[in-house]
């Protein structure tokens, strides 16, 4: 023990105490993530492309060949699990094509968006692109690469300005079908109207645009699918920069009816991003959208509250979320684990330097613009978005796509809260479960989350995210998938993830590394650390084996014992939350975790602050 014993205690909190932005939820870490040439972002989408259990990161590059970029292609940023990412798109072969045969003038080069979504259910998420041209449909083949399916699927049929692919289950038929959304007219066009694609099961997709009604477009950015009347049939809301939006009611018999007034959708502003959320907790899905200022004159972006009939009542003037200067992607999310769902939009154009928004929810029916005591107000005219865990600390982060800049990682810090994350299996259902809806309830309040991953220019397929405030137990768990199947768990512990497979049951989260396992049994960093209330242990095992975590204190005695338990090979996170033996608060200090397996020790140091 007396190697740790060496470090100072006194100077080791005032170097911490010191550090620029302390205290700051959220703390930029782009360089330190190693994350480069993410210029001329576009659209963003994350997922866990290769099964190894943390999110990676898709990011479209919107000219890559502009002289002056100093990006290249398309990115794929593989989070390494040690707090860095590594751009892999063009050894996993999706850097993306640009298009200047169909489309030659050089003005007209550019891609869009991003779309993640396991199309023929094989435990693999695939990618779509959406160009300026013809889109792209990548297959994953689960061994870190990708093969361009696009031909043989029938998808390279139309030339078009697609914008935002989403990926749901039409028809519940078992299967993710594809609804593209079209950008208006521009270059040379075979068609400039949405499309809906159905899966037809056999790796190919049919254009059924023309007899579900779903074709006509307003320059469309983005695309939510939701389910308003709670009937079981996805219907769609399309969100356009010129002219009204547009809402689809789903018939249940393949086919739509335009709704927007009947439902209360309607706004004429020039929309860009939209997201759903239930940020009033009452049970309902609300939709908030971006507007822009057009011609520096701002339009209001509303907030559309659901009410207990299925209608939509815009709210941001009481709630405070209307004024949002240009901005486009935007995401609610719970950033303070307090259980209350916040809301982040990011901005700028042209140069303009508007600063990116942070909402706070106040849990009364109102926000708090928390943007600069938050540390994620940049100024780089941000363009798409995307939220997730990145560092499986519990604590959602924030990936920022900016047009002339470098993106922007922002890892959140935050000490306060529990929470859970859900990753969703579906058997009946799509394998994506896209469609389900969760709901959680944890001292005696229920929380409820859409699995549907929607962004501007992009989807993610990451663990649905419950902050759970001071609550130690879920009480119950309630998964509602597509296919109709209802399950519920109870007595739950927070702080950690779980996965739920349809109709069969859930089992806790173990991670692999690259598909293989380790061959020792060693401590990771835990995260965060240093910890206030708690801290999600992390370790790999070689094999299914015993394991026992201990913590010291500098002078070493036994302080606490968190786990000890059989554990399968691979990747775990074991929540501790700072109390000694007897349930006692740790007073702040330097501790020593030690991992025993059999012959196998292990030891990392931790900090408490308090």
């Amino acid at each position: 023990m007396t190697l740790y014993c060496q470090i100072s205690l006194q100077l080791f909190f005032c170097l911490l105490l010191s550090m620029p932005g302390f205290g700051q939820p959220f703390q930029l870490q782009t360089q330190q993530a190693g994350i480069k040439n993410a210029y001329y972002g576009n659209g963003v989408a994350a997922a866990d492309y290769n099964n190894d259990g943390f999110i990676d990161i898709y990011m479209v590059s919107s000219d890559p060949t502009h002289p002056s970029s100093p990006g290249s292609a398309n990115s794929l940023f593989k989070n390494n699990g040690d707090g860095t990412f590594t751009n892999v798109a063009k050894e996993a072969n999706v850097e993306g094509t640009i298009d200047t045969t169909t489309i030659p003038q050089n003005n007209l080069v550019e891609n869009f968006g991003a779309s993640w979504g396991d199309f023929n259910n094989d435990g693999n998420v695939d990618l779509y692109l959406t160009n300026k041209g013809v889109d792209e449909l990548y297959e994953n083949l689960g061994d870190g690469t990708f093969r361009d399916i696009t031909h043989s699927a029938g998808l390279d049929l139309l030339i078009r300005d697609s914008s935002t692919a989403v990926w749901f289950d039409l028809d519940n038929d078992g299967d993710l079908d594809l609804y593209v959304g079209s950008y208006g007219e521009h270059g040379l066009p075979t068609s400039s109207d949405n499309v809906m694609y159905r899966n037809n099961g056999d790796g190919t997709f049919t254009n059924i645009t023309a007899m579900t009604g779903l074709g006509e477009s307003g320059f469309t950015f983005v695309t939510m699918v939701l389910d308003v009347n709670r009937d079981g049939a996805p219907d769609l809301y399309c969100v356009n920069d010129f002219g009204n939006n547009f809402f689809y009611l789903n018939k249940g018999d393949g086919t739509f009816r335009e709704a927007t007034r009947e439902f209360g959708l309607e706004n004429s502003g020039h929309g860009m991003g939209v997201t759903l959320g239930d940020y009033d907790n009452d049970g309902l899905f609300d939709i908030y959208l971006t507007n822009i200022a057009d011609d520096l004159q701002q339009e209001w972006s509303p907030l559309f509250r659901q009410t207990g009939s299925g209608y939509f009542q815009d709210v941001s003037s009481q709630t405070g979320t209307g004024i949002t200067y240009w901005a486009w992607g935007c995401e609610f999310f719970d950033f303070d684990l307090d259980g209350d769902l916040d809301l982040y939009v990011v901005n700028g154009t042209f140069g303009n330097a508007f600063h990116n928004l942070l909402f706070r929810n106040n849990n009364n029916g109102t926000f708090e613009d928390f943007s600069q005591q938050s540390g994620a107000d940049g100024q780089a005219e941000a363009r798409g978005l995307c939220i997730a865990d990145f560092d499986n600390d519990g604590r959602l982060d924030m990936f920022v796509a900016n047009i002339r800049a470098t993106a922007h990682l922002y890892l959140n810090s935050m000490q306060d809260g529990n929470y859970l994350q859900i990753n969703l299996i579906g058997t009946q259902s799509n394998r994506d479960a896209r469609g389900a809806v969760v709901r959680v309830t944890a001292n005696n309040k229920t929380y409820h989350r859409p699995n549907d991953g929607i962004e501007f220019y992009g989807q993610s397929k990451v663990p649905l995210h419950f902050g759970l405030g001071s609550a130690r137990v879920v009480q119950n768990i309630k998964v509602e998938w597509p296919s109709g199947i209802r399950q519920e768990f109870q007595n739950i512990p927070v702080n950690q993830t779980i996965t739920v497979n349809e109709n069969s049951g859930m089992v806790t989260h173990v991670r692999t590394e690259n598909g293989s396992l380790p061959n020792q049994f060693v401590l990771l960093n835990n995260y965060p650390n240093p910890l206030q209330s708690h801290t999600l242990i992390h370790f790999k095992a070689g094999a299914s084996a015993n394991v026992k975590i201990e913590i010291y204190d500098i002078l070493g005695r036994l302080i606490a014992a968190p786990v000890q338990a059989q554990f399968a090979a691979g990747t775990h996170s074991i929540a501790w939350d700072g109390t000694d033996k007897n349930g006692r608060s740790l007073p702040a200090g330097l501790y020593v975790q030690k991992l025993t397996s059999g012959r196998f020790k292990s030891y990392r140091k931790l900090a408490i602050l308090r």
